[in-house]
């Protein structure tokens, strides 16, 4: 057999790009320097990091999307070019040999020429594990979330076929580090073995986000304290290690984890380094960025790494810290291989007032001396590093946050917006549904009603008034409750939910007729609500089914004390028989985490709907909790996922679940909505395991990154559902977290509407986070608009 690779066909890998420069954003382009190279070459989850060639270089590899040797490529590329193989041949043999050593260029039945795909499904058994996700593929290993049957989360570190030989050298090498570890800074080693002939390590799950994401969050709150102690408790997590004879040796952000009370945990030690082993030149790890002096000098000499040591690893934590604390690495690091090698071995850190941050003048002296470029010139070790940290005064001043004028600024724009002189009040909606709580007049009507209240404006109660009347008076139009543009449809929004249909007119009507005084009108209106929701409907969700009908009778009941004995006494039999009817339909289903019977586990559409709803009649009227009430809600939380400090749902489950990995933060299908479930079910049952999940929601509310504005599934909605754990908990820092979740919402809404979101839309667009603004004010009285527990505070 010819095993000479370039002799036999060759192949680039299925997800190899080839990208022009051009096409790199600005900031990318200016890092890479000018060195002639026109395209960049990268393999998306690779470990290599991109490489730049030249127009000509491209052309040639491009004739490896099909298998060919080189002398094949060589002649086509050759030909086309008008050019001498021979010459075209030597000069690029030195580059064909690079990309066959990096994996860019594999022989075409490898199985580094495939798409570098997860290998596990979710719900394979490996071991006594169960995975549950994909966390982090590359080109030589997986590492994927998996439960045990205990119901504890571990991640499991798997190599990639191909790679058994690479890779499992390195896992017994963290296996070792983690065991002599025994927790301390890092998680701890569960298991390890081999699964389908491939190395594996079962590793307990550590809750945390990245370094990056601790620090910016605490920078965004000001939080100058906070940010110096995050860098003293990185840098004393590296001195226990480095206490118990290990250096970590592949020091990036990435690789520490942030709790939620700030412990941090290091991760990844496959190219640790541990006191009685030997040491191998190709197993040195470490980012380029993170590099010490002395190393990138022996590179540019074409000469191995030195073997790690307790101030070459000190210089990476310094090279750390720095980013962390000012945004930037202690350079302007160029992205072309040597002048960056050069860099680190000649350039000075950059004062902080450079990177556009506070100066501090404690810390640049601490990180200076670890970023020395001499070894001798650093602190002895690490634990007189973090000393030296814990020493820095908390100097300077906290970032100015402003918010005030801008929310007060979009509050008083809306109002603005829907005053009866106004265009919208005097033309009409732009479009349907025209009548509807979520899209139309009701929901316009109801937000005024909200803002009333929370601002003690009776002209706003008026104006609330109005559009009502508006709602009713259209309610007959083919487009009241309707846009089949946006999928809203008689078949899809159903006959009884209060969201979509008539009846949220009638519900809307209580109240406004309830907080102005009108007894008479408002009992009519409760009548004409049980009348309209008491029919058929097939739809049991919340948003678009019989479960919103007892939201909505929760909240009559709940927030119009003198409804009168027999007017109570139809609400409640009429939503108690509902009640029953939803749990005798369910009573047979499959386990929630099967989902074959019902697979949406949403507060808006699944079983956390239900659920709500059920506590809610329970503690709007007494009445006794169905039965399976307990079974189904620890169901639910048992398909909680650990992500960041949080927890996620899915938000659909079992076999109707065409992409099982995605949760979301939003309230209709994520954790805002699991989480006033969860709070809730902690007032009722007192489990505090209740409260554990609640707060793992929270978290993953708060730390999910970037979203729409709106209440469904957006910012505004996530910050009710931080609302809901401030009141349920007293802790002060849900409730500014929230604050800075609506801050959030202000700065994107203008740049998100469309006919999908219009402005004026209560769930959908910018009307329910006014409602928010203005209830921040008063954050004892807030409450998710038509769903949490109104008039509590």
């Amino acid at each position: 057999m010819n095993m000479n690779p370039l002799r036999s066909p060759l192949v680039l890998p299925e997800d190899l790009l080839l990208i022009p420069v051009t096409d790199l954003p600005a900031a990318v382009r200016e890092r890479l320097g000018d060195g002639g190279e026109e395209f960049a070459l990268t393999r998306l989850h690779a470990r290599e990091p991109s490489k730049l060639i030249d127009a000509a270089a491209a052309g040639l590899i491009e004739n490896f999307r099909e298998p060919r040797t080189v002398v094949q490529a060589v002649i086509a590329y050759s030909r086309d070019a008008r050019l001498d193989p021979e010459h075209t041949l030597e000069q690029a043999l030195p580059l064909l040999r690079q990309l066959i050593a990096t994996g860019l260029l594999v022989p075409e039945s490898s199985d580094g020429a495939k798409r570098i795909d997860a290998t596990l499904a979710p719900g394979a058994g490996v071991g006594g594990y169960r995975v549950m996700r994909v966390i982090q593929l590359l080109d030589d290993s997986e590492l994927y979330q998996a439960r045990a049957a205990n119901g504890a989360c571990a991640a499991l570190k798997l190599a990639r076929r191909g790679h058994e030989t690479t890779m499992r050298p390195r896992l017994v090498r963290e296996a070792k580090a983690l065991r002599r570890l025994a927790g301390a800074a890092a998680p701890e080693l569960l298991a390890e073995g081999e699964h389908d002939g491939r190395p594996i390590l079962a590793i307990a799950w550590v809750a945390g986000v990245d370094g990056m994401t601790a620090a910016e969050e605490l920078r965004q709150a000001g939080n100058r304290a906070g940010m110096l102690t995050l860098r003293r408790r990185v840098a004393e997590a590296y001195a226990a290690i480095h206490g118990l004879g290990v250096l970590h040796g592949d020091v990036h952000p990435r690789n520490l984890l942030v709790g939620r009370a700030g412990e941090v945990t290091l991760l990844d030690f496959g190219f640790a380094q541990i006191a009685g082993m030997g040491f191998d030149p190709r197993e040195r790890g470490g980012v380029g960025f993170f590099i010490e002096p002395e190393s990138a000098t022996r590179l540019l000499e074409d000469q191995p790494p030195l073997p790690a040591t307790e101030r070459s690893e000190q210089f990476a934590v310094a090279a750390l810290l720095y980013l962390l604390a000012a945004r930037h690495h202690y350079v302007d690091f160029t992205l072309q291989h040597d002048e960056m090698l050069r860099q680190i071995r000649d350039a000075t850190p950059l004062p902080f007032a450079e990177r556009n941050a506070e100066p501090w003048p404690g810390l640049e002296a601490a990180l200076s001396r670890a970023l020395a470029k001499v070894p001798g010139s650093r602190y002895p070790d690490m634990a007189t590093f973090s000393a030296a940290l814990a020493a820095v005064e908390v100097a300077g001043r906290a970032p100015a946050i402003v918010h005030g004028d801008d929310r007060n600024a979009l509050v008083a724009s809306m109002v603005e917006f829907v005053d009866l002189d106004g265009p919208l009040f005097r033309d009409g909606l732009p479009h349907g549904p025209l009548s509807s709580v979520n899209f139309g007049a009701a929901g316009i009507a109801y937000a005024l009603y909200r803002l009333a209240c929370a601002r003690d404006e009776p002209r706003l109660l008026a104006m609330a008034d109005a559009w009502l009347d508006k709602a009713a008076a259209d309610a007959q139009r083919d487009d009241a409750f309707v846009n089949r543009e946006m999928d809203l449809t008689p078949e899809t929004v159903g006959r009884v939910s209060p969201y979509h249909t008539a009846t949220g007119i009638h519900l809307v009507r209580a109240l406004i007729d309830s907080a102005s005084g009108n007894r008479p009108g408002c009992h009519a209106a409760v009548a004409a609500y049980a009348e309209a929701v008491d029919q058929p409907c097939s739809e049991r969700d919340l948003a678009l089914g019989r479960c919103g009908t007892l939201q909505a009778a929760a909240l009559l009941v709940e927030s119009i004390p003198d409804l009168g004995p027999r007017l109570r006494e139809v609400l409640v039999a009429t939503s108690s028989a509902r009640l029953r009817q939803l749990w005798s339909e369910v009573e047979d289903f499959d386990d929630v985490q099967e989902g074959r019977d019902w697979a949406n586990m949403g507060v808006a559409h699944g079983w956390a709907g239900l659920l709500y709803v059920s506590l809610r009649w329970h503690t709007a009227t007494g009445a006794p909790l169905p039965s399976g009430v307990a079974a189904r809600l620890d169901q639910v939380f048992r398909c909680a996922r650990p992500t960041g400090r949080g927890l996620g749902w899915p938000w659909r489950h079992g076999p109707a679940n065409q992409t099982p990995d995605a949760s979301m933060p939003g309230w209709c299908n994520g954790s805002a909505g699991i989480l006033p479930l969860a709070c809730l079910a902690y007032r009722v049952l007192g489990d505090v395991r209740c409260l554990e999940h609640a707060e793992g929601a929270a978290w993953h509310c708060w730390e999910a990154g970037d979203g729409p504005a709106d209440l469904c599934c957006g910012y505004a909605g996530r910050a009710y559902a931080l609302l809901d754990l401030h009141h349920t908990t007293g802790d002060p820092r849900w409730l500014a977290r929230a604050g800075a979740l609506a801050d959030r919402a202000v700065r994107v809404a203008p740049n998100l509407r469309t006919p999908q979101h219009p402005r004026h839309s209560l769930y959908k667009g910018e009307l329910g986070l006014v409602v928010l603004l203005c209830e921040l004010n008063r954050p004892g009285a807030a409450s998710m608009p038509l769903f949490g527990e109104e008039g509590r505070g």
